[in-house]
């Protein structure tokens, strides 16, 4: 993230000194150098030359060229065209899946890739191994539930592996995706279930079967005759209804139905009726709260939230039992962890249900970045707690943050202090103003004025600065009357407070402003560059780039400029590689500023511009 932020800083600095539209011109076609860019070397563009793109990796080679290049970011990899034909290369610049096909998709788990060629479907991994080839007629999207996956292969269905290999023969009309060891599947025209061998474990007497779960299975009898039935076959309720659905969401549902005049209208209910396991009545609520819950549990998960028939929260656990008490409101912070409230009080409860903190507080906070720490109100105050339920600080704050570098913030009568995680207050509650600690020193403000203390709480400045920034590589900018300036880890002021504009400390360089004119300081405030630059980037990987007279001129991590005042644009890369523009076209230079892509391409992109959609 930090590399993303900062080269869009410096091709932003760029892109605004010279506020050029970059609009591709046409040349012929040269020589590719190399059919696919070295596996060792990532990509770290796309280049554009005569409609055709090319992938170029830090060595400056290019691959193959493509019609078109997408990114596709649920698989992490880009989809390449040719002749209209798609194929996937991943991040490397490998082509995993030659353009010959023709649709490629993510498969349900984004771990595999489904392939389409001439009606056919195959399956294959994210770095381009075959499981299946690609030779079946419908591959089902239900995954492998179990390890086995239903695929179609001419007109009969059957069951492989993860290895590809059929372990089931293709002799079923139709099959479903195995649940707790069964599988539904159609023989002839009728269903039945069968076991991971392939041994028919309840007889072919079904107009249709749903998957079973939780031990409850869902099976047509004879066309619009559902009833719910256990392993043995024994029916769960009395009851048979005209349609209904599996037991995926804990709760038997059947309802009666008026048909549509035609075969393509849908059927309209006119009566539903729910049940749970135990055969007892409950309500469409209900149903749609253990919908609501996720329909199923997801993988790590152990308890879910439902609601009753009563509108009250209940928690759940995989067998669908209630196993809390109801309450008005819930909200899971983790499988351990649950924020309950009725009649207006909040508490905790942990994932069996039981209560870790009387319903005693008027709220508790939580907070997004961290799930152990909350703050819990009564009477208008505030303090922290912990996610076992520990009052960690009394509640006698306006307001408490979480923890950062094992420290709070904490306001009280519209003033700030610290508190660490015994509770203890490291400073007085006497600030006009605080901020997180970063690298164990925090900026604070008292009298409209700045200072910083250490995570004793002692202050290691005076408070007389008139703005500050965060500690940086040991190093923090600070502003005094106009000026600005650099004080050290003891707030010992490194430089003079002379810059009219300065920018934080990174890679032992900062970006500094005098005079209209930018330069460069290291981490002890030394100017490495004379202040004589248009317009200047912060350094990014040991490289800035500087702007003088109109030209752009690349800067080293010394200060020394490597590259002479003549390129209209200069564009920074990953993997210290830098695009160069000269008379509207494109290359690519080093670290050294050696050219290692001609400068003849209509355009470059970055991976974030191709990530973002060319």
């Amino acid at each position: 993230m930090k590399k993303s932020v900062f080269l869009l800083l410096m091709l932003a600095v760029t892109l605004a000194v010279y506020g050029q539209k970059r609009t591709p011109v046409k040349r012929p076609v040269q020589k590719v150098l190399s059919t696919n860019p070295s596996a060792s070397s990532p990509v770290i563009g796309v280049v554009l030359k005569d409609k055709q793109y090319y992938f170029v990796d830090a060595n400056g080679k290019i691959s193959a060229p493509y019609d078109k290049v997408q990114w596709l970011q649920s698989l992490n990899l880009y989809e390449v065209q040719r002749e209209g034909e798609r194929g996937l290369v991943n991040e490397k610049g490998k082509e995993i899946l030659a353009p010959i096909y023709d649709r490629i998709f993510e498969y349900n788990d984004k771990q595999l890739i489904i392939a389409y060629k001439n009606n056919k479907q195959g399956l294959f991994t994210k770095d381009g191994k075959q499981i299946l080839p690609v030779i079946y007629d419908y591959i089902n999207m239900d995954d492998f539930n179990e390890g086995l996956l239903a695929v179609q292969k001419g007109k009969k269905w059957g069951f492989v592996n993860r290895n590809g290999i059929a372990v089931i023969p293709f002799i079923y009309e139709h099959a479903m995706h195995f649940s707790e060891g069964w599988a539904p599947v159609q023989k002839g025209y009728r269903w039945g279930y069968i076991d991971k061998q392939g041994k028919t474990v309840r007889p072919f007497t079904y107009y249709f079967a749903y998957p079973f779960y939780n031990g409850v299975g869902c099976v047509d009898i004879d066309g619009c005759n559902f009833h719910f039935i256990n392993k043995e076959g024994k029916d769960l309720l009395s009851k048979r209804f005209p349609g209904a659905d599996s037991f995926e969401y804990g709760i038997m549902y059947g309802y009666y139905f008026t048909p549509g005049e035609t075969r393509e209208d849908d059927i309209t209910i006119t009566k539903k009726e729910f049940y749970r396991k135990n055969g007892q009545p409950t309500s469409e609520e209900v149903y749609d709260s253990y919908r609501w819950a996720g329909y199923k549990f997801n993988e790590g998960e152990q308890v879910e939230i439902v609601c009753n028939e009563n509108d009250k929260y209940e928690l759940i656990n995989r067998k669908y039992e209630t196993i809390s008490a109801p309450y008005d409101h819930m909200e899971k912070i983790s499988n351990n962890c649950i924020v309950v409230r009725t009649n207006n009080r909040e508490g905790l409860i942990n994932g069996s249900g039981k209560e870790i903190t009387q319903l005693k507080y008027d709220s508790i906070g939580i907070f997004k970045t961290d799930k152990q720490y909350f703050v819990a109100y009564i009477a208008g105050k505030a303090g922290l707690m912990d996610s076992l339920g520990n009052e960690i600080s009394p509640i006698i704050y306006d307001n408490c943050s979480t923890f950062k570098d094992n420290i709070a913030l904490v306001l009280l009568n519209n003033k700030y202090g610290y508190i660490d995680k015994a509770g203890q207050q490291i400073t007085d509650i006497k600030y006009d103003d605080a901020f997180f600690f970063s690298e164990g020193k925090a900026l604070v403000k008292l009298n409209n004025k700045y200072g910083y203390i250490d995570n004793t709480g002692k202050e290691i400045t005076e408070i007389k600065y008139d703005d500050g920034d965060i500690f940086s590589e040991g190093r923090a900018l600070v502003k005094l009357g106009n000026k600005y300036g650099y004080i050290d880890n003891s707030g010992k002021e490194i430089t003079e407070m002379k810059y009219d504009r300065a920018g934080r400390i990174l890679e032992g360089k900062a970006r500094v402003k005098l005079d209209n004119k930018y330069g460069y300081v290291d981490s002890s405030g030394k100017e490495i560059t004379e202040i004589k630059y248009d317009n200047a980037s912060s350094f990014f990987e040991n490289i800035a780039i500087g702007i003088r007279d109109g030209k752009s001129i690349l800067i080293n991590e010394t200060g020394k400029e490597i590259t002479p005042p003549i390129y209209d644009g200069i564009y920074s890369l990953e993997g210290n590689k830098n695009i160069v523009k000269l008379n509207n076209k494109y290359g690519i230079i080093n670290e050294t500023g050696k050219i290692i892509l001609p400068i003849e391409y209509d355009y470059i992109y970055t991976l974030e511009i191709v990530k973002k959609g060319m």
